[in-house]
């Protein structure tokens, strides 16, 4: 026969062990919640046949089919529907709309520009810096957005008073040049503020050379003959 004494250590001893499996429980789903986050998070936001601008936590880089990693990422291959990235070790195909990771994005309205290649292959588009009308022509290849001293003159950019003197290495070998910010650049109904630029002494590039610094701020969209600009 069960005492009231019996009963009410029964009773304790099974409110201890009650306690002891409730803690190891909380432990236990706590360390799995921790092991689920995310270690990288990867975008795509431009495609190219062998090329893909591609952002990684945060920050943009323009990879190369079978170049180089950058943070555990590397381009396999790509075209101008999608991109087979090596993440980590592990192979992920992703297109410009979907993602590897956890990036998200408020909406806002879209804005597109469609730019068609001429019959050299070349993007040509007319545009403005700072109000002022400006041809340019799309070059991935280039880290900012490239301009002669001829034409910084004729859009009233005061490069040599603003301008910081650094080097850049062009086809015709290593060149003085003068890094600074436009105010506002627009192609179509596509405008970006403190757009980075590079200013070359002499006549040269004839155009303006509309490379990554302000094509890393926006979406790229290639197919056939068209290549689409986009802006969220």
């Amino acid at each position: 026969m069960v005492t009231q004494k019996k009963l009410e250590s029964l009773l304790w001893h099974g409110w201890q062990l009650l306690c002891v499996l409730t803690i190891l429980l909380c432990l236990t789903l706590s360390s799995v919640l921790c092991a689920k986050s995310p270690s990288k998070q990867v975008m795509v936001v431009g495609l190219f046949s062998g090329k893909a601008v591609v952002i990684i936590n945060n920050k943009q880089f323009l990879l190369r089919a079978n170049g180089k990693m950058i943070n555990g990422v590397q381009l396999l291959s790509s075209n101008s529907e999608r991109a087979v990235l090596l993440i980590d070790g592990q192979r992920e195909v992703l297109t410009a709309d979907t993602a590897a990771g956890s990036i998200g994005q408020a909406v806002k309205q879209t804005k597109k520009v469609q730019i068609w290649a001429n019959q050299q292959g070349m993007y040509l588009v007319q545009g403005r810096i700072n109000g002022a009308a400006a041809s340019f022509m799309v070059d991935t290849g280039a880290t900012y957005v490239v301009m002669s001293s001829v034409e910084a003159q004729r859009l009233n950019i005061n490069y040599k008073q603003f301008g910081r003197l650094s080097r850049a290495a062009t086809a015709s070998g290593i060149v003085a040049t003068y890094n600074l910010e436009i105010d506002k650049l627009t192609i179509g109904s596509i405008y970006l503020r403190h757009v980075k630029v590079a200013i070359i002494e002499g006549k040269h590039p004839q155009r303006i050379l509309l490379g990554m610094s302000y094509l890393s701020r926006i979406r790229m969209e290639s197919k056939g003959r068209s290549l689409m600009l986009i802006q969220h």
